[in-house]
C-alpha cells in the first residue's frame, strides 16, 4: 500500500514566510550604546555609520520606530544626516517626571531605550528627481498618437510603472538600536517624616524645610523594646541606592559618648539595609542624668563611591 502525503499550498506559503521571517530577523543588525546619567542637551551618543558597513549614511534616509516600552524617543534622541545620534533633552533617569515617566527601568542599574531604526537607500535618485524627464522619455517611445483617451491612459499607465521601478530601486535595512541609560550616584539619602516642618522666609519669600528631632520615649529599666525608626529613600538605583544605617550618640554639646546606650538592629533585602529599629544596650536609669536624655544622629549611607548620606537628629 502506498501512501501519498499532501500539503496545502496555503500552508506551504506560511511555513515559507515564517522561515524567511526567522532567517531575516537574526540578520538584523544591533548597536549598543551606553550613555550616563545626567547627560546633557546636544551631547553625541555614537554614529551609525561607524558600527555599519555603510560607504556612505548620507545616501540614506532614516527614520525611528519605537517599541511600547519607550515611544517618546524622537523627543530625546535625533540622527543626524552623517549618522551622529545626538540627545535633545537633558537625561535624568531619576526624574520621574521626565524620562523616568515613560520608562520603568529606572530603578535597576541600567535602564534601557529600545528601538528600531529604518534606514532606506535609494538606487537611482534619477527616478525621483527627474520623474517628468522619464515620463516624458518613456512617452516618446510608447506614445499611441490616434486617440488622445488612449494617451490619457498611456500617461497613467506610465506614472504608475515609475512609482514601482521607484519602490523597486529602494533598499531598506533595519537596526536595533539599545541606549542604556547608566545610574550616576547624584541623590543622597532623604528622611521624608511627618515630624519635619516648614519654616517662610520673609526675606526671600521661600520656604525652607527644617528637620526636627525624632523624639522616642523610653520606661525606665525596659530593655527588650524594639522601636521602628524612619526609614530614608534615595532616588539612585541598586548599589547607589541605600545600603546600610548606622547611629551616633553625642552629647548635647556634640561630643561622642564613651559608653553608647543605643544601637540599631536591621533586616537586610539582598544588599539593602531595611527597616531599622532601636535597641538599648543596657537598661536605663531615670536617676542618672546621662540617662534622662539621649542625643544621637541616624545616618542612612547609599553605596555610590563616593557614598552619599543623609541624617536626622534622634
Amino acid at each position: 500500500m502506498q501512501y501519498r502525503y499532501y500539503c496545502h499550498p496555503i500552508i506551504l506559503t506560511i511555513i515559507i514566510l515564517l522561515l524567511k521571517s526567522f532567517i531575516s530577523s537574526s540578520q538584523i543588525p544591533i548597536m549598543i550604546y551606553n550613555i550616563a546619567d545626567e547627560t546633557p542637551t546636544g551631547s553625541l551618543i555614537g554614529n551609525i555609520a561607524e558600527n555599519l558597513s555603510f560607504t556612505s549614511i548620507r545616501n540614506y534616509t532614516h527614520l525611528f520606530i519605537t517599541s511600547m516600552k519607550f515611544q517618546y524617543i524622537n523627543e530625546y534622541i535625533k540622527i543626524t544626516s552623517n549618522g551622529d545620534i545626538i540627545t535633545l533633552r537633558h537625561i535624568d533617569r531619576d526624574n520621574t517626571n521626565d524620562i523616568c515617566g515613560p520608562l520603568n527601568c529606572c530603578p535597576s542599574i541600567v535602564c534601557q531605550i529600545e528601538a528600531n531604526i529604518i534606514l532606506t537607500k535609494q538606487w537611482n535618485t534619477h527616478w525621483k528627481h527627474n520623474l517628468n524627464q522619464v515620463n516624458h522619455s518613456f512617452m516618446k517611445n510608447h506614445r499611441i498618437p490616434d486617440d488622445d483617451d488612449d494617451d490619457d491612459d498611456d500617461e497613467e499607465q506610465l506614472r504608475r510603472n515609475s512609482i514601482k521601478l521607484n519602490e523597486s530601486n529602494e533598499q531598506q535595512t533595519m537596526v536595533h538600536l539599545y541606549i542604556r541609560i547608566n545610574d550616576a550616584n547624584d541623590n543622597p539619602p532623604r528622611f521624608f517624616m511627618s515630624t519635619n516642618m516648614m519654616k517662610y522666609d520673609s526675606l526671600n519669600g521661600s520656604q525652607q524645610l527644617l528637620n526636627r528631632p525624632f523624639i522616642i520615649y523610653i520606661r525606665e529599666g525596659d530593655t527588650s523594646g524594639f522601636e521602628g525608626l524612619p526609614i530614608a529613600s534615595d532616588a539612585d538605583s541598586e548599589l547607589n541606592g541605600i545600603v546600610m544605617y548606622q547611629l551616633i550618640e553625642h552629647t548635647n554639646n556634640g561630643d561622642l559618648v564613651k559608653e553608647p546606650r543605643l544601637n540599631i538592629t536591621m533586616t537586610y533585602d539582598y544588599i539593602h539595609s531595611i527597616n531599622p529599629k532601636l535597641i538599648l544596650l543596657r537598661s536605663l536609669d531615670y536617676e542618672h542624668i546621662d540617662d534622662r536624655e539621649i542625643y544621637a544622629t541616624f545616618y542612612a549611607i547609599d553605596g555610590g563611591d563616593p557614598s552619599l548620606t543623609g541624617y536626622y537628629q534622634l
